[in-house]
């Protein structure tokens, strides 16, 4: 009897003992896991925004029994948030995202304000900016001068941008309209005065990607002009305005993928990486909507 008491003593404390080293290795494990995802998160994404003061002003976690809430405001001290609510969050769903459009005005805003840029540059900047490559960025006055249709060498047409929201944004109606504060313009050695560009684009699917098409030539008009409230610019910006419409169509795209509806994770795993599928999207009353699903590849 007292064998079978102490045979059973050794076999819960085995059982005990071994659930012990299961529970640490678990604990390591995941404590790994989480210690690299703070790394990448910083070196990845929170550092390189700082870097460029991107980062959001203020950032809330919480969290229910069923989801995760990150909110983050991308406004400084004298900018604009928000001005109305966002879109309902789905019922169903794995990951869903409400961007104001203030969010990219304010962060254009701390890129650009007060700086000059070619027209070549900007171009580089909006492909850039949809995750294609492009080449090196160089300042407008060391930029060099492109052969067209075997015309004279021309040097490249340059915006200096206003001091205070360079860039309007507006979501509306399924569709991206740009305005460009320009405070002076350069071009064939010549100085212009203030213009606004306005550029739109409809932003539709096209089979499995998500692209933005731009609807029709850019406006170029006198600094706060409106659709509907008599000329667009003065007699003296005809030929300013011709110079830069046709500089502007060279350099930026009729169409640009954004994203496409499927895309993998691989930074997560290289072996079985999530993907990440676009189930709706909208955009609509200054909010841009994305809801989405995590899968995983077997």
């Amino acid at each position: 009897k007292r064998f079978r008491e102490s045979r059973g003593d050794i076999n819960g404390r085995t059982a005990r003992e071994a659930s012990q080293d299961l529970n640490d290795r678990f604990d390591e494990e995941v404590a790994d896991l989480l210690n690299d995802g703070q790394r990448d998160y910083e070196n990845q994404l929170m550092r390189p925004l700082q870097r460029q003061g991107l980062w959001p002003a203020e950032t809330h976690v919480s969290s229910t029994s069923a989801a995760l809430l990150v909110k983050a405001t991308s406004a400084g001290g004298n900018q604009l948030g928000a001005t109305s609510a966002a879109p309902a969050w789905p019922a169903a769903g794995d990951l869903a995202l409400r961007m104001h459009e203030s969010v990219l005005e304010n962060s254009l805003e701390v890129l650009l304000a007060d700086r000059t840029l070619s027209d070549a540059e900007i171009g580089r900047m909006v492909e850039s900016t949809a995750g294609k490559s492009a080449p090196a960025t160089e300042s407008p006055s060391e930029s060099k001068t492109e052969q067209a249709d075997g015309d004279a060498a021309e040097p490249d047409f340059a915006i200096s941008f206003a001091e205070r929201r360079p860039v309007s944004v507006d979501f509306d109606d399924e569709s991206l309209t740009i305005v460009l504060h320009g405070r002076r313009y350069y071009g064939q050695h010549r100085e212009f005065d203030a213009m606004d560009v306005v550029i739109r684009y409809k932003l539709q699917w096209i089979g499995d990607a998500y692209f933005a098409i731009r609807d029709g030539e850019p406006v170029v008009a006198r600094p706060g002009w409106r659709e509907g409230e008599g000329r667009k610019f003065s007699g003296l910006q005809a030929v300013p305005r011709r110079i830069l419409i046709r500089h502007l169509l060279r350099d930026l795209p009729e169409q640009q993928q954004l994203f496409q509806r499927v895309t993998k994770l691989t930074d997560v795993s290289e072996t079985a990486p999530p993907s990440v599928t676009v189930l709706a999207t909208s955009v609509d009353d200054e909010w841009l909507s994305l809801d989405g699903r995590i899968d995983r590849y077997r």
